[in-house]
């Protein structure tokens, strides 16, 4: 059998998942289900693989998930407590109260700078932007859109860099070693995203009228996620980058209206349920789960011992694959500080038994459906790379022929030559937009891209950080992000109109992405030092 066929008969997962998710419009836990027995089928009948290894295979990939599966169900449990318990209310009103002469950098501060804040802590800005944008008196296909586009740039690093966690997990790269190349395309990745901003809400006269906030906005961020980057001493925060780099843009975007002689804050905005908020907490209350997660994972990374006791000396190995070890390092892990922050601010924030009540059953509503897709995402793709191992061969593959990777990438170097890199970010947008996550997309394709660069002498690290950041700027075109913020002001059918507006400049976007990645495979040295 031809290598040109078995790369099609490897990428039939990715194409059911495709059919199943944008065609059938399954359930994305129930897709990913059929997905998984999809993928076991294939690699027993074309790629040698046994029922054994598919399974173990298929089982590293859940213990590896692990650290992003439970970082989301800390994530939908902080925020179902902080809503239920009125934070969110009072930080959302805090933030409808911000630069209200300037609405280029009033749209900065809340689309770019809190929207690129709340993704990395794990709240989600299509869900908690849309009625804020609302309020400032934005209409209803802004208040979908910006929040769809504003933290994008940086979303590589949405909830505490899950995404490049999960890349350096499977592929062996250091998380440090990914970010250094993200952070290359970050400045023109965020200032463009900034800039489409300020399009949508007034095209060119938009952009002429509000380029300087929107460079501020791009730059600011960028530049502190490259400090975190390359700084010895700052890499320790690089989980912290988005949630840093967020914060980093609302202070500049200020700085530059105490400068112009702009009003920093105005509360007339607010309604009485944002007044009866502000009366019932303070913000720092409201802030306690974040702040507290915030101040553990800097203790954890920064401090040296603590980091090596906590990653290394306890990082409790698993090995369910023969051969393949996963580091599942619990006590490290982000989503056991943003447990214990939670459970820590109850002292302060007080919740009644009504409110914890309600926050369980939105969790138990909330939190399994994604838990197990993203389970199963990583199966698949932990199995597409194992696949042909050989148990009687040492637990390794014995012939490349077998392996869905390797066939993968050996018919897309006959077929696209050096233009692979440029193939990178649409195969990512597409997988994005088939999973609904950045992360998903990631792992399927993250092995394919190094065994591509690899084949081609290029360097792959270029086109797995473009693929980290494309996963996330594909949320954009995101039927479900979009559907989600449509939904949170009441504007049911307002989310196709976004997607048609969003598509042609996203194409745009993605164009140029994937030029620059080709280019920096042409120019970059094959291998990082």
């Amino acid at each position: 059998m031809s290598v040109e066929i078995l790369a099609l008969l490897a990428l039939l997962p990715i194409i059911a998942l495709f059919v199943l998710l944008v065609v059938v419009k399954v359930p994305t836990h129930w897709a990913a289900v059929i997905g998984w027995v999809i993928t076991v089928v294939v690699a027993m009948l074309f790629f040698n693989t046994s029922l054994e290894v598919s399974l173990l295979a298929s089982l590293s990939g859940v213990v590896s998930s692990l650290g992003i599966t439970l970082l989301i169900a800390a994530a939908v449990f902080q925020i179902a407590y902080m809503e239920e318990t009125g934070a969110i209310a009072r930080i959302t009103a805090f933030i409808k109260t911000l630069a209200p002469d300037d609405k280029a950098a009033q749209t900065m501060i809340v689309g770019n700078g809190a929207g690129t804040t709340l993704v990395s802590i794990g709240a989600t800005p299509v869900a908690i932007l849309p009625p804020i944008f609302k309020g400032l008196g934005y209409s209803d296909f802004l208040s979908i859109a910006l929040p769809a586009v504003g933290f994008l740039g940086l979303d590589a690093y949405g909830m505490l860099a899950i995404c490049m966690v999960a890349v350096s997990d499977l592929t062996g790269l250091s998380v440090i070693e990914i970010n250094k190349m993200v952070v290359i395309f970050l400045p023109v990745v965020s200032t463009l995203c900034a800039f489409l901003m300020l399009y949508l809400i007034d095209k060119w006269k938009g952009v002429r009228n509000g380029w300087a906030p929107a460079l501020i906005a791009g730059l600011s961020g960028s530049i502190v996620c490259i400090a975190i980057a390359y700084v010895p001493f700052l890499q320790g925060a690089v989980l912290l980058s988005g949630v840093i780099g967020g914060i980093v843009v609302m202070l500049a975007e200020m700085a530059y209206l105490k400068i112009r002689g702009y009003r920093l804050f105005d509360d007339s905005q607010l309604d009485d349920g944002d007044r009866a908020s502000m009366a019932k907490m303070g913000l720092g209350k409201a802030l306690s789960p974040w702040i507290l997660m915030i101040v553990f994972l800097c203790a954890t990374n920064f401090i040296q011992p603590l980091y090596d006791l906590l990653a290394n000396t306890w990082a409790c190995p698993v090995e369910v694959l023969p051969g393949t070890v996963v580091k599942t390092r619990p006590v490290w892990n982000a989503y056991t500080w943003a447990f214990v922050a939670t459970i820590l601010s109850f002292a302060i924030i007080k919740p009644t038994k009504a409110q914890m009540g309600a926050t369980l059953s939105k969790f138990k509503k909330s939190a399994p459906k994604p838990m197990i897709a993203v389970c199963l995402f990583y199966a698949i793709g932990i199995l597409m790379t194992k696949t042909g191992v050989d148990p009687a061969a040492g637990w390794v593959v014995a012939n490349s022929a077998n392996n869905m990777i390797s066939v993968m990438a050996e018919a897309s170097v006959n077929l696209f030559g050096i233009l692979l890199p440029i193939i990178s970010v649409p195969l990512t947008v597409l997988g994005a937009f088939i999973t609904s996550s950045q992360t998903s997309a990631c792992v399927m394709f993250s092995s394919y891209f190094l065994a591509g660069g690899a084949a081609l002498d290029m360097n792959p690290i270029v086109m797995i950080a473009m693929a980290v950041i494309a996963g996330g700027v594909a949320g954009l075109i995101s039927p479900a992000k979009l559907l989600n913020a449509a939904a949170v002001i009441g504007a049911d059918g307002e989310d196709e109109v976004v997607l048609a507006k969003v598509l042609v400049p996203a194409i745009v976007l993605f164009a140029i992405m994937a030029l620059m990645a080709f280019v920096a495979c042409l120019v970059m040295p094959p291998m990082v030092a």
